[in-house]
């Protein structure tokens, strides 16, 4: 097959022979209809091309004929001539050049005979001409070989009709090609569309992420840094995974009045919702006890429960504005832990035992109805022992061989494993723990685990010092 020509190339044979014109005949060419003309049937069976073509009410294909014979272009005309086509031809290869430039065309029908230029060679011309980018199909006599068809399927055309033409097979071919083509334009429509619909989702979605990565830098500054509490409160870890940018659980952890405070909180939902009602939560927590010096973990509960009930007023439809919190309270003075909890346990593990305080069955700011009144647990720390508090989420994790949730048991387990090690090294183990759990399934919801070691001997911390040499 000889190679394809450049447009300079192309444009030096269109122009190095005069050609006649007088091929062109008003006859055949139907007459120009405007863009918002429906052509009017004269056929009155409605055949599935009909059908098909009422997608583009206003769109008439204009196929061009190509052959050296006028006989044959009135032939393939009256073949076609009750169907929706505007038709031209053309009985010379420079002529159909010329009116390919000038014209835009649904579809080739070339014959592969010419006088004036090969038909294969006026196929490539055509085809890498014709500015609407339309098909070509050959019109081949009764004997074309393979080669000839291997030829004419490698310059691009789609079809071959042989001699003598059959008048439904003709009919057929040519339809068959629209409404491929009505069917392709549609798709072109939509996907057109889809990539703007898309473009637009896009640019929102970055817009949104911009959003929510900056409510995590402010989320993040208004809670306290995990590095400061883990430096400032000795044998501490604390491990804080939201299951988004931004997240529903919260922490507080704080030394007021001789007392070490700590709170871990699970906010209902994650992502805003849950990072908006967390922020309202730790707020009120920190007036309640920096401002209103409430220290006794139920009672501390049961306002900051007060405090959602009225910020939402009668907007509490369904109890979507709950917290399930645990307060723990280790007075320095007598080695005394006050426990309070909604809904979350707190489990203290020393080398003998094991304790978990599980606190009331309901969550703060329940609107049930029921009358919340959290109530306070104390003991004394004989022992050296460790006291978690966590949220739902690692339980509720999926993971495993059999894609399980964690569950309360295998959590309790680990963190007796972990005794004997420090803080950094139980982080660090329980950390692995979950992330092996999790393996490759998504994370269930926010995540959160505060580990303290309490000991048996007052701890001299910095802020105890004060106290003491300020008395």
């Amino acid at each position: 097959m000889e190679r394809f020509r450049s447009d300079s190339e192309l444009d030096k044979i269109a122009r190095s022979k005069d050609y006649e014109t007088s091929s062109k005949s008003p006859k055949i060419a139907v007459e120009q209809v405007k863009p918002d003309t429906v052509p009017q049937k004269t056929n009155k069976d409605i055949s599935i091309w009909e059908e098909e073509w009422k997608v583009y009410p206003k769109a008439v294909p204009t196929v061009l004929i190509v052959n050296q014979s006028r006989e044959v272009c009135l032939e393939l005309a009256e073949m076609l001539e009750n169907d929706d086509f505007m038709l031209d031809y053309s009985c010379s290869s420079y002529d159909a050049i010329s009116k390919v430039r000038e014209n835009r065309y649904e579809l080739f029908l070339l014959d592969t005979e010419m006088l004036d230029m090969d038909g294969f060679e006026l196929a490539e011309i055509i085809l890498q001409r014709n500015i609407s980018g339309a098909p070509l199909i050959f019109l081949s006599s009764n004997y074309v070989n393979n080669d000839e068809i291997l030829r004419g399927l490698e310059l691009g055309a789609i079809d071959f009709i042989s001699k003598p033409f059959e008048t439904e097979i003709v009919r057929l071919k040519i339809r068959n090609h629209f409404i491929t083509a009505s069917r392709k334009k549609e798709l072109l429509n939509f996907q057109k569309k889809l990539e703007e619909v898309l473009d637009v989702l896009s640019k929102k979605t970055k817009d949104l992420n911009d959003s929510i990565q900056y409510a995590s830098l402010i989320q993040r500054r208004v809670l306290q840094k995990i590095e400061v509490i883990e430096r400032e409160f000795d044998d501490t870890f604390l491990i804080y995974e939201p299951k988004e940018a931004i997240g529903g659980d919260f922490y507080f952890m704080e030394e007021v009045n001789n007392r070490l405070i700590i709170v871990c909180a699970d906010s209902t939902g994650h992502s805003v919702s849950g990072a908006m009602l967390s922020m309202l939560g730790y707020q009120l927590i920190s007036k309640i006890i920096k401002e209103q010096r409430i220290f006794d973990p139920g009672k501390i509960l049961n306002v900051l429960s007060k405090g959602l009930l009225t910020f939402f007023g009668d907007d509490r439809e369904g109890g979507h504005h709950c917290m399930d919190v645990a307060v723990v309270v280790y007075r320095f003075e007598g080695n005394t832990v006050d426990c309070a909890s909604a809904k979350r346990p707190i489990v203290i593990v020393d080398s003998d035992e094991t304790r978990i305080v599980k606190g009331d069955n309901y969550s703060v700011g329940d609107t049930s109805g029921r009358n919340l009144d959290f109530k306070t647990t104390s003991f004394k720390i004989e022992k050296d022992c460790w006291i978690y508090l966590f949220s739902d989420g690692f339980t509720d994790q999926f993971g495993g061989s059999k894609i399980k949730k964690l569950g309360r048991q295998r959590l309790i387990k680990l963190l007796q494993e972990q005794q004997g090690k420090n803080a950094r090294k139980q982080k660090n183990a329980l950390m692995k723990a979950f992330s092996d759990w999790k393996g490759e399934e998504e994370q269930t919801d926010d995540t959160i685990m505060i580990g303290k070691k309490l000991s048996a001997i007052r701890r001299n911390t910095a802020a105890f010092r004060d106290e003491t040499q300020h008395k």
